[in-house]
């Protein structure tokens, strides 16, 4: 796998495509505040707790295949599941779910993404809402599927080569 500058920075161009997303959700989002589904303080309350988690993500992200010196970060997959890297890579995606998880289930996240989530999609439905245990199951099953996933995906992804270690160790 060649090494380029936008693999390299992963998380820095995922910051930059969810900037692009939170521009266009911005102007989505003034037709549930027209249709008094929500306000407009409401909607910008969103964009921007969505702006300061991606950003916080996207940048400990960047951090963490930084500071082991990876040339990608799909160097993490060629990590034991003990070393450093893995392990902050671990905790950050277990914050994020969590943090999700708790919003939607504790919190005030599903019943405002029940009114703001249908504008939010590919092909956007204004006026469309959702129930907010429909947004409870919806968050829930996709977190797991994607936990699944990722489990397996860490077990059987082959050792990339020129992965520095954060042991020091070449692997691959």
């Amino acid at each position: 796998m060649p090494d380029t500058p936008i693999l390299r920075h992963f998380w820095l161009v995922v910051l930059a495509v969810m900037l692009v997303n939170l521009v266009i959700w911005r102007q989505r989002l003034k037709a549930v505040v027209a249709t008094g589904q929500a306000t407009r303080e409401e909607a910008r309350e969103f964009l921007r707790g969505v702006a300061i988690v991606v950003a916080v993500f996207s940048l400990a992200g960047e951090g963490i295949v930084l500071a082991p010196g990876w040339p990608n970060p799909l160097c993490f997959y060629s990590e034991p599941w003990s070393a450093p890297g893995a392990l902050a890579m671990w905790a950050l995606t277990a914050l994020a779910w969590g943090g999700l998880l708790a919003w939607v289930w504790l919190g005030a996240g599903a019943e405002r993404l029940a009114r703001l989530g249908a504008v939010l999609v590919a092909k956007p439905m204004p006026g469309r809402t959702y129930s907010a245990r429909q947004v409870r199951l919806y968050v829930t099953g996709m977190i797991a599927v994607i936990a699944i996933g990722l489990a397996i995906e860490f077990t059987v992804m082959p050792k990339l080569p020129r992965c520095v270690s954060t042991h020091g160790l070449t692997t691959g």
